[in-house]
C-alpha cells in the first residue's frame, strides 16, 4: 500500500468500536494474535506436506505451523529492521522477504522448520539493495523486487537457481516506479501505482525487458494485477476510496479491453481493495476493513461475490483490516493477515454464483436503454446497462428474487419471483416505456382459442403490465368469474356447451390499473350440446329456425313471455364469434328476424339466442 497515508490513517481510526465479524462461505479454523501490526504474508508447504504461514510483521518474518489449523503456533520469528511494511515469497525451501526500511533482502533457509532456520540479508554488494516494497518469485527461478532503492523503484531481477542465498544480479525494468508485480512465461505485470497504470512486459532478456502493453485503470493508483491461468483476463486494484476490483481482457495485447467489469465488494460504503489473487475460477481478495472476499469469475464481465470472511472490526473508508491473503495450500485452506487483528486460518467452500443477464429496449423505438439500472432485492451489488443495452448482475444464494430496472425518464419495472440458480445463467430481457407515454394501457387484440372442450385459452395484447384481471361471463346464467394472470394469456376451464364473454384490465408496475378492455364472446366449443330444437320441446313458444340447411338466407322465429333484452350471434365450429345479428331490447311476443350472409363458406356454424334468463344453441348449416 502507499506508504504515505498508513501510519496517519491508523492513528486516527485506531479506537472505533467492534462489530460482528461477518462471514458466508468461509468458516474461521483458527486464529493468532500478535502485539505487533502484521503486513502480507505467504504461504509454505515443506516437503512432507506440512504447511506453514509467513507472516510479514513489524519486527520481521513471523513462521506460523499450521499442522493443527485450529490453533496456529509461531515456531521461529526471524527479526529484521522494524518496518510497517514486509513482504514474502518462497523459491523453493527458501523465503525471501522485503522491507521498506532497510537492511536489504532477508533470505531465509526453511529446510529444518519447525525446529531452526538460518537466515542472511542480501544487498548485492555494489549493487546497493537496501529497501524493497513488495516481491515476486517466478516459475523460473528469478525473484522480482519492486520499489526498492535502486534505479527509479522499478523492478530489480534476481536469479536464485545456483546459490539462493546469495542471488546473482540479472537486470532491472528501470520505467517508473513499480508497486507490486505478477511474473510467469517470461511476462510480467507491472503494477506502476503513481503512474495510475499496468504494464505487461516481455521480460525473457533481463537486461532488456520490452513493454508490450500499457492499461489505465479506473482509480489511477494501480496497486496489483492478476492474471487467469491461460493468461487471457487480468485483474487489477486501485488502492483508493470506494475502489474495485478491476477485469480486462487482455487476449490481443495491442488492444486491451476497456474495464469489462468493475467489482466493489460493499458498494456505497467506500471501502478500499488491496490485493487481488486468483484461484482457478474464483477471486480471493484482500479487501482491508471488508476482510478476505471471495468472488466467481468465470464470467469476467460479471464477477459475483459468494463468500466473505469479515477479519476486522471497522467497515468503510480505511487502511485498517485485511491487507494480504493467501488461497493456494493443498488443504484448500487460506490465511489472511489483518493489520491490527493477527492471523486468520480459514476454511472456504467455493461456490458458483447465480448469473442473471438481459438486454433493456425501449418501449417504442426498439433501441438499447443505456443507463438502467438493475437491483436484485437483497444483493449487495447493482449494475447498469451499457450502450448495448446489457447488463450482467447475479448473486450468491440461489432462490426466487425480486428484480428492479430503474432509469430516468422512465417507468419502473419490477420483476418478482425471478428464478436463480448457482452455476446457471438467467436470461431475462424486457422492454422500458418513456414517461412520456401512458404506462397503464387498456389490453387489445382479444381472443379465444379452443384447445378442447371447455378449455380454453385467452390471450390479449399489453407490454405494459405484469398482473391482468380477467372477468369471464356465462352468457346464459350471468355469472361472472374472476382470474388474475401475470402474462398475456390464462387457461380456463368452462362448460363446453356454454357461451361466455370476457374482457381484461391491466395492472402496471407503478401500482396503477388501466380500464377494463369491451367484451369479447366465444364459446365453450362443444359438439354435442342441446340444439334449439331440443329446447323448442319444452318451450313451444320459441319458435324455429329455417331453412336449416340453407344457402344463402335463413330466419330466425322466436317469441317473447316479457320485455327483454336479446343477443343473437353467428359462431363458427370453433367457438370464434362471426356477427351479432341482434343486440336489442325486444317487446313480448313473436318476432323474426331474416339473415342474409353470402360471404359464408359451406359448412356447419352454430346460432344463439340469448336472454336475460337463458341461452339457446341450434346447429345450423350453409349448402
Amino acid at each position: 500500500m502507499s506508504k504515505n497515508l498508513l501510519f496517519f490513517l491508523l492513528l486516527i481510526t485506531g479506537f472505533l468500536p467492534a462489530n460482528t465479524r461477518a462471514q458466508l462461505n468461509v468458516q474461521q479454523l483458527g486464529h493468532l494474535t500478535y502485539s505487533e501490526n502484521l503486513a502480507a504474508l505467504w504461504g509454505y508447504t515443506d516437503a512432507t506436506g506440512h504447511e506453514y504461514a509467513l507472516v510479514g510483521s513489524y519486527s520481521g518474518l513471523s513462521i506460523v505451523d499450521l499442522g493443527d489449523p485450529a490453533h496456529p503456533k509461531q515456531v521461529q520469528l526471524v527479526s529484521t529492521q522494524k518496518s510497517e511494511w514486509h513482504e514474502v515469497k518462497v523459491y523453493s525451501h527458501y523465503a525471501y522477504c522485503v522491507n521498506e526500511s532497510g537492511g536489504g533482502l532477508l533470505i531465509v533457509d526453511l529446510a529444518n522448520l519447525p525446529n531452526t532456520v538460518t537466515s542472511v540479508k542480501y544487498t548485492g554488494g555494489t549493487l546497493g539493495l537496501s529497501t524493497g516494497h513488495s516481491i515476486w518469485i517466478d516459475e523460473k527461478g528469478f525473484a522480482y523486487i519492486n520499489g526498492s532503492n535502486v534505479g527509479s523503484g522499478g523492478v530489480v531481477f534476481l536469479d536464485l537457481k545456483t546459490d539462493p542465498m546469495n542471488p546473482t544480479y540479472a537486470g532491472q525494468y528501470n520505467q517508473g516506479y513499480v508497486h507490486d508485480c505478477y511474473a510467469k512465461n517470461d511476462t510480467m505485470w507491472a503494477a506502476q501505482i503513481y503512474n495510475g497504470y499496468f504494464r505487461v512486459v516481455n521480460v525473457a532478456s533481463k537486461t532488456n525487458p520490452q513493454v508490450l502493453a500499457q492499461q489505465t485503470t479506473p482509480g489511477a493508483f494501480t496497486h496489483n494485477c492478476w492474471p487467469t491461468d491461460n493468461s487471457r483476463y487480468v485483474f487489477t486494484t486501485d488502492e483508493v476510496s470506494n475502489s474495485s476490483v478491476t477485469s480486462y481482457d487482455e487476449s490481443d495485447l495491442s488492444n486491451i479491453s476497456e474495464p469489462l467489469d468493475q467489482f466493489q465488494a460493499n458498494p456505497g460504503t467506500s471501502s478500499i481493495a488491496h490485493n487481488v489473487r486468483v484461484k482457478g475460477k474464483y477471486l480471493v481478495i484482500a479487501y482491508y476493513r471488508d476482510g478476505v472476499i471471495l468472488a466467481d469469475a468465470t464470467q469476467p464481465d460479471n464477477i459475483i461475490k459468494v463468500g466473505n470472511y469479515d477479519t476486522s472490526p471497522y467497515s468503510g473508508n480505511g487502511y485498517n483490516g485485511c491487507w494480504d491473503a493467501y488461497p493456494f495450500f493443498a488443504s484448500g485452506n487460506i490465511i489472511a493477515s489483518d493489520i491490527e487483528q493477527g492471523l486468520f486460518v480459514l476454511k472456504p467452500t467455493y461456490v458458483p454464483a447465480c448469473y442473471l443477464r438481459g438486454i433493456v429496449t425501449d418501449y417504442a423505438t426498439g433501441s438499447p436503454l443505456n443507463g438502467v439500472t438493475v437491483q436484485i432485492t437483497g444483493a449487495d451489488n447493482t449494475d447498469n446497462t451499457d450502450l448495448s443495452g446489457n447488463y450482467a448482475t447475479g448473486y450468491s444464494v440461489a432462490g426466487k428474487y425480486t428484480v428492479t430496472f430503474t432509469k430516468s425518464g422512465y417507468y419502473t419495472k419490477t420483476f418478482k419471483k425471478v428464478n436463480l440458480s448457482n452455476g446457471v445463467t438467467t436470461i431475462l430481457n424486457l422492454t422500458m416505456k418513456s414517461t412520456s407515454l401512458p404506462l397503464c394501457t387498456t389490453p387489445v387484440n382479444l381472443n379465444a382459442t379452443v384447445l378442447n372442450p371447455g378449455s380454453i385459452d385467452l390471450s390479449w395484447s399489453d407490454e405494459s403490465a405484469t398482473k391482468y384481471t380477467v372477468k369471464v361471463k356465462d352468457i346464459g346464467t350471468n355469472i361472472t368469474q374472476t382470474y388474475t394472470a401475470t402474462t398475456n394469456s390464462i387457461n380456463v376451464s368452462l362448460s363446453a356447451c356454454s357461451v361466455y364473454e370476457f374482457k381484461v384490465r391491466s395492472k402496471c408496475p407503478d401500482g396503477t390499473t388501466s380500464s377494463y378492455s369491451g367484451w369479447y364472446s366465444f364459446s365453450g366449443g362443444g359438439n354435442n350440446c342441446r340444439t334449439y330444437e331440443d329446447l323448442n320441446e319444452a318451450n313451444p313458444e320459441e319458435g324455429t329456425i329455417y331453412p336449416n340447411p340453407f344457402s344463402n338466407d335463413f330466419t330466425i322465429n322466436f317469441s317473447l313471455q316479457k320485455k327483454d333484452h336479446i343477443i343473437i350471434s353467428l359462431w363458427d365450429v370453433s367457438g370464434k364469434k362471426l356477427q351479432t345479428i341482434v343486440n336489442e331490447v325486444a317487446d313480448e311476443g313473436v318476432h323474426s328476424v331474416q339473415v342474409n350472409n353470402n360471404s359464408l363458406s359451406s359448412g356447419i356454424y352454430f346460432c344463439t339466442i340469448q336472454s336475460s334468463t337463458s341461452i339457446i344453441t341450434k346447429k345450423i348449416f350453409k349448402n
